[in-house]
């Protein structure tokens, strides 16, 4: 418990700071990846402090038929994040994506 807590510390995942998980899943990877870039893009141009990331394939690439890619923004902020969640909310995505949003998760699979 100890060393997760270090690990933690040093890559600034909760507790140790906000965390915001946006993933994006459809049957052609191109259209989740493309539905993250333009969510990604709209939140970089807020210019806030957090940290960005991705987007990237999530760590479970595929379940069943279904491509995931994920988006991940660290901040020591929680009204940040919150900031960064509306934004990504309010992009129209293709009817074939699903996006999910998730503060602070449990697990990044």
């Amino acid at each position: 418990a100890k060393h997760e807590l270090t690990t933690r510390k040093a890559l600034r995942y909760p507790p140790y700071a906000r965390l915001l998980r946006i993933v994006a899943q459809a049957t052609d990877s191109d259209e989740a990846r493309i539905a993250l870039e333009n969510v990604f893009k709209n939140m970089k141009a807020l210019n806030t402090s957090a940290q960005l990331l991705g987007p990237t394939q999530a760590p479970l690439a595929k379940l069943k038929t279904r491509w995931r890619w994920h988006i991940l923004c660290k901040s020591n902020s929680l009204r940040e994040l919150h900031q960064l969640l509306a934004t990504a909310q309010s992009i129209q995505c293709s009817k074939n994506v699903r996006v999910s949003f998730d503060i602070d998760p449990h697990d990044l699979l």
